[in-house]
């Protein structure tokens, strides 16, 4: 990995979100990782990162139709993704999926829930941070709404999940009810 990277987190204020390990998924079968082998734990993080990635691989061979996701098909996308990694490595705990504390989570949400349906090739300033939503909130976010929605439907398989209509399962999560329990 480029050492300039965790500088640029240290920048941002976003070390807390630094493990040493980045990636992304380019396509069907290709994943691109970065690896800072300096940052402790980093062969940890790994596994999970690769799991996460290797989910994405998956949902683009099965169900990849066009680049410009919608917010919440995006939001359902990266919460899958971290839904899967967390059940193969439960121990495993990454630091994006819980970037949110609930009432900073509930925030984020009244910002987005009105542009669940905006569809653009650049999405990364509502998903990623643009200083009203924190950085990496699409991870968090997306955690929760998937992890909700799997809590009350465990009859789900994973295969299910990964298939299915991410308005869908916002519908039947449960999430808009639990965060607006969130004082």
């Amino acid at each position: 990995m480029n050492p300039a990277t965790k500088v640029l987190f240290n920048q941002y204020n976003l070390d807390h979100l630094y493990t040493g390990v980045t990636a992304f998924t380019t396509r069907t079968g290709s994943i691109i990782i970065s690896i800072d082998t300096r940052e402790k734990n980093w062969q940890t993080i790994l596994k999970y990162v690769i799991a996460h990635e290797y989910h994405h691989s998956v949902w683009t061979s099965r169900n990849f139709k066009r680049k410009d996701f919608s917010v919440i098909e995006y939001l359902v996308f990266e919460g899958r993704a971290d839904y899967f990694a967390s059940k193969i490595f439960p121990d495993i705990k990454v630091p994006w999926t819980k970037n949110l504390n609930p009432v900073k989570e509930k925030e984020a949400w009244k910002i987005l829930r009105d542009k669940l349906q905006l569809r653009d090739d650049n999405l990364d300033k509502i998903l990623y941070g643009d200083g009203k939503i924190p950085y990496g909130s699409v991870y968090s976010v997306g955690y929760s709404i998937v992890s909700n929605f799997m809590m009350n439907n465990p009859q789900v398989s994973i295969m299910e999940l990964t298939d299915m209509d991410p308005q869908g399962i916002l519908d039947r999560s449960g999430y808009l009810g639990y965060i607006d329990s969130i004082k």
